[in-house]
């Protein structure tokens, strides 16, 4: 009789897409592959005869899984696409990753090495070709200029660590495998450091490294041997600069790199961890409610929510550099009716959670919070029949709304609450006439504006056309428009903004931008274009090539009082600014870059 034990499971950076490892005891391994609804597997990879998955990971952006196998092999899975590519002998597939200027070492002599821990970072090519020269940040400018964003260009490569304490880059593009570290002992965990310029690894014999990528080298600058089970031992990435361990105590540590600071969460009997010997075992980050989850040794689940704080401070996550201690705060506990779990984790992208018992996967999902805003309220659904009303303009206001019966949904206008009940909605026809080759409307204060024939026509509800304001050549064609409160902002095919104020019957001209393609080399087409209700912001997205379903991974801002431009990367969690300061550090020597107090810390705290 066969068996088959489910060893690791790992959801998509950005894509609801679960992948779980698994061996079968007649077989061989293989790779499943689920969304967040469950059920079977919508793809399962080939079975590969007497041959275990030891890791694998997941492409940041694509989907793509690379996959290490006991012998030394690395295999790609395309679980969208169905396709598979194994290269034998040697290591060797793509993935995304970072910095490879790397020390060029030999390759492991043996293909039969375990591949032990694999993780995905980003090469910069911007930043090797530039190596000693400041030409990457010539077109940087501080304040509230405007800055030319150049994207970065990047290649996929895999970093991996070996049983032997081998630790390995392979780059696709030049199909090369090069040895850049040699540990004490064999790699257990390597966990990368998006935005960074270094990774953290541990070894079998619990040494902890942070392993530098400068000047084409890969330095330990930290190397410490930590006093913990490696049994239980294990590290997770929790938001930007901070990591989390778990090491089999009924504590976990939590240390922010950035801030050089870390501390000690203990479980506390009055949160329901009554037992003295209860353990964390497992951890896992929930980044939609900014939580580190921990399942312990009677199967309850300990979560500890980062506690938001209002004094936010420029150039970090939007968290308070407070200590550290004081961001984190224990909920009570959750009693798990699974026995014998041993992994989970929390998606990136939705509240599904998966279980992994060994025999079997499970995956929850939690109700996400509703909520609505308007221009000066917010609402937000607490429970089943209670909404909290939020006054988000000066002086800020909270009120409770309770309801007799479920709600089934809510949206807010002005000052008015509108909940639909069971009862049929009744729609009025307000006016109705034909148009033809309308590609864009919105509609304001009695006025329906339309994008039709290359131009911007303001009708009225009867249809009559009231007004028609024609595009300069140099500005291309209108192609999208939106309406917020009393301003109406409308795009142009080859890349310029109006911003129009709707309060006076002129229709005034307040805003024009400059061409925005000078400020965005990889323009392409617009995406989604809003403005805000003072008239004076625009935020857009651009599509990543033709194709209109997949868009860039920036979401652009542009000031119209200054008419500059700024982004924020979801790929890279930071703005234009912090990059451009990034990157400024980068260029330093090594000898004139910020000191860092971690080693003592780790020192003192393992």
């Amino acid at each position: 009789m066969s068996t088959t034990k489910h060893l690791k499971l790992e959801w998509h950076s950005i894509k609801d897409l679960l992948a779980v490892s698994s061996i079968n005891s007649n077989s061989g391994g293989f790779i499943s592959f689920f969304t967040k609804k469950g059920g079977k597997p919508f793809f399962s990879s080939k079975v590969r005869n007497q041959n275990s998955p030891t890791t694998f990971c997941w492409h940041p952006t694509e989907s793509l899984l690379a996959i290490g196998w006991e012998t030394g092999h690395l295999s790609l899975v395309d679980p969208t696409k169905r396709t598979a590519n194994t290269k034998d002998r040697k290591p060797a597939t793509s993935s995304a990753g970072k910095d490879s200027s790397r020390r060029q070492n030999s390759a492991p002599k043996s293909s039969e090495e375990t591949l032990t821990e694999l993780i995905n970072r980003h090469k910069r090519i911007t930043e090797l070709q530039s190596f000693g020269d400041d030409n990457n940040v010539k077109n940087g400018r501080k304040g509230r200029r405007r800055f030319a964003m150049t994207e970065p260009d990047t290649t996929p490569v895999f970093i991996f660590g070996m049983e032997q304490g081998g630790v390995y880059l392979f780059d696709p593009a030049n199909k090369q495998l090069n040895k850049i570290f040699q540990a004490d002992s064999g790699i257990r965990q390597i966990l990368d450091m998006p935005q960074q310029n270094y990774f953290l690894a541990i070894t079998d014999e619990m040494m902890f490294y942070q392993l530098m990528c400068v000047d084409k080298l890969v330095n330990d600058k930290i190397k410490v041997k930590l006093a913990a089970k490696s049994k239980y031992f294990q590290m997770i990435r929790v938001g930007f600069g901070t990591v989390a361990f778990a090491y089999g105590d009924r504590e976990i540590r939590v240390w922010d790199l950035e801030a050089e600071d870390s501390a000690i969460l203990r479980l506390r009997s009055d949160r329901g961890y009554e037992a003295s010997d209860e353990q964390v075992l497992i951890l896992s980050y929930l980044p939609k409610k900014d939580s580190i989850c921990g399942l312990t040794s009677k199967w309850r689940l300990a979560t500890w929510r980062r506690v938001q704080n209002s004094n936010f401070e420029e150039n970090n996550t939007n968290i308070a550099r407070s200590l550290i201690d004081q961001q984190w705060r224990l909920a009570s506990a959750i009693s798990l009716n699974i026995q014998q779990v041993i992994g989970m984790a929390w998606s990136n992208n939705s509240a599904a959670f998966a279980l992994n018992s060994g025999d079997s996967v499970q995956i929850f999902l939690s109700q996400c919070i509703e909520y609505f805003v308007d221009t000066n309220y917010a609402v937000i659904q607490v429970s089943a029949q209670l909404l909290n009303l939020v006054k988000i303009t000066d002086p800020v206001e909270t009120q409770e709304l309770q309801l007799h019966s479920n709600i089934r949904g809510f949206f807010i206008q002005l000052d008015q609450i509108h909940c639909p009940k069971d009862a049929p909605i009744k729609i009025e026809n307000v006016a109705s006439f034909d148009v033809n080759n309308i590609s864009q409307a919105a509609y304001s204060n009695q006025h329906i504006y339309t994008l039709a024939n290359e131009q911007l026509l303001v009708r009225t509800l009867q249809g009559t056309i009231k007004r028609s304001i024609t595009f300069r050549e140099i500005e291309g064609k209108p192609e999208m428009l939106n309406v917020k409160g009393s301003w109406l902002c409308v795009a142009s095919s080859l890349g310029y903004i109006r911003i129009y104020d709707l309060s006076e019957s002129s229709m005034k001209l307040t805003f024009r931008s400059s061409n925005l393609r000078n400020s965005i080399p990889t323009f392409n087409n617009w995406q989604h274009v809003r403005i805000n209700s003072a008239g004076n912001r625009v935020s857009f997205t651009l599509r990543k090539d033709d194709d209109e379903q997949i868009s860039s991974e920036r979401i652009y801002v542009w000031e119209a009082e200054n008419d500059s431009v700024g982004y924020f990367s979801f790929n890279s969690g930071i703005t234009d600014q912090q990059q451009y300061e990034q990157d400024s550090v980068a260029t330093m020597p090594s000898t004139a870059r910020p000191k860092t107090a971690a080693i003592r810390q780790l020192k003192k705290n393992f």
